[in-house]
């Protein structure tokens, strides 16, 4: 009996340390999520710097302009949710986001080339570049069931295979005409009752910069690869939209992929803008704008040279904006925090 009662002794102060070394590493799913919500708002709200002005002490002034920027990025908050509109396309299972974007104010050349600050929005922008999964929709009447939007003028079919053998589902649609990129938007103000449209060159910046100083929405030009889909990191090829890092206002792809139709200041014609998969990283800023020439429809057979397809521009997309996204929304709820890196958005 001494001898069981030694060893009954000997192993139960054994298994008490394992017990509670055991109990402590164990954590309740409650609390895993405490820390893991303690962990992004670590890294995402970095600690500022102890104030070291003296008392009594102002600062100066900023000499640009100050953007009034609440962040658009994915929250808990019911404030975030109704800044955020989640809609499908009638008559399909189709869905894209809308992110509403503060009012701000840009620098632009003006005509006689000084600069001019431009006042701009608030509106609503999409957040991803416009994929081949709704202009497909536009191009190949996907959606004709009979409604007013029939009434729209569509392109013709195109005689190439439209992605270049890029992608299709996900990837950013490419090679319309200015007169494609409008007329996608007249088709789906005419299916949603809200209107859509192309951003001006002062609104696409102020997108582009979400707040930054510039050239980039971003601080560290070096981190740009974690951002945008550029020369350096691409094989000559456009990529899915929402891979890289979204910008403060919850936009993706701002820089590189593809570029971006907007219209002049004064409404009269269109650029490129914000660079793309061909372009080096320089060339991809809040500041880069292209103008059409006659290369990109260089190869294009027919006579006259089509309306709708641009034959040899492989890297000019489109992203929406809407100045008004609440108009007869009671239908369709806020959008639910999403980031299309972990699953594309239409």
């Amino acid at each position: 009996m001494p001898l069981v009662s030694t060893f009954i002794h000997g192993l139960c102060m054994t298994l008490v340390p394992i017990a509670l070394s055991v109990s402590g590493c164990s954590e309740s799913p409650t609390s895993n999520a405490a820390h893991a919500q303690h962990r992004a708002e670590s890294i995402s709200s970095p600690s500022p710097p102890p104030d070291e002005t003296p008392p009594g002490h102002q600062p100066p002034p900023i000499d640009r302009p100050v953007i009034d920027q609440p962040s658009i990025m994915p929250s808990p908050d019911d404030a975030h949710a109704q800044s955020r509109r989640l809609r499908t396309v009638p008559g399909t299972a189709l869905e894209f986001t809308m992110v509403k974007i503060p009012a701000g104010v840009v620098s632009l050349p003006g005509p006689d080339g000084a600069a001019i600050d431009v006042k701009v929005g608030p509106f609503w922008a999409m957040t991803t570049e416009l994929t081949w999964d709704l202009y497909d929709v536009f191009v190949f009447n996907l959606d004709e069931q009979g409604t007013q939007a029939d009434a729209v003028s569509r392109p013709s079919r195109p005689y190439i295979p439209p992605d270049r053998g890029f992608g299709h589902a996900g990837y950013p649609a490419i090679s319309m005409t200015t007169r494609g990129a409008e007329g996608f938007c007249q088709w789906l103000s005419a299916k949603t009752g809200r209107t859509y449209r192309l951003p001006t060159m002062a609104e696409w910046k102020h997108m582009a910069l979400a707040g930054a100083a510039g050239p980039y929405s971003f601080a560290d030009a070096a981190t740009i690869d974690d951002h945008a889909w550029t020369a350096r990191n691409t094989d000559e090829a456009t990529r899915p939209v929402g891979q890289k890092l979204p910008n403060a206002f919850g936009l993706y792809d701002m820089h590189g992929n593809v570029m971006e139709w907007v219209r002049t200041l004064d409404g009269k014609g269109f650029r490129a803008a914000g660079g793309s998969y061909r372009d080096e990283p320089a060339e991809s800023t809040a500041d880069s704008f292209a103008e059409q020439d006659w290369e990109w429809n260089m190869t294009d057979p027919q006579i006259p040279k089509s309306t709708w397809w641009l034959s040899d521009a492989s890297w000019v997309g489109m992203r929406i904006i809407c100045d008004d996204e609440t108009v007869g929304e009671t239908s369709q709820p806020p959008a639910a925090t999403h980031n299309p890196a972990q699953g594309h958005e239409p």
